[in-house]
Parts: structure tokens; sequence; C-alpha cells
């Protein structure tokens, strides 16, 4: 994965970024997944949509 064009270096991180277990980490996907993110969110909201 160090060649290649991803930005994470394992496939252990590479999970924690597409199933997000904590708000923190659903802040992260959705960062990388728009092209605008939207600036806040309650993690209300976030813990909500992960459970």
């Amino acid at each position: 994965m160090e060649e290649g064009m991803f930005k994470v270096k394992s496939v252990d991180e590479a999970v924690s970024i597409l199933l997000p277990q904590t708000p923190d980490k659903m802040r992260e996907l959705m960062k990388l997944s728009f092209s605008k993110p939207t600036q806040r969110v309650p993690s209300c909201f976030l813990n909500d949509f992960i459970h």
C-alpha cells in the first residue's frame, strides 16, 4: 500500500476511516468524501448515524 496511490499506510487504517466508530472518525470520512464538507455537525447526529 505504501507504493500505491492510497493515503493510508495499512488496511486497518483504511477500515477505521471507512467504518467510523466515533464522531471524529465520521468527520474525517466526511472530509474525504465530499468536495465541500459541512463545517459543523453536532456529535449527537453523528452518533445516531453510526449506531
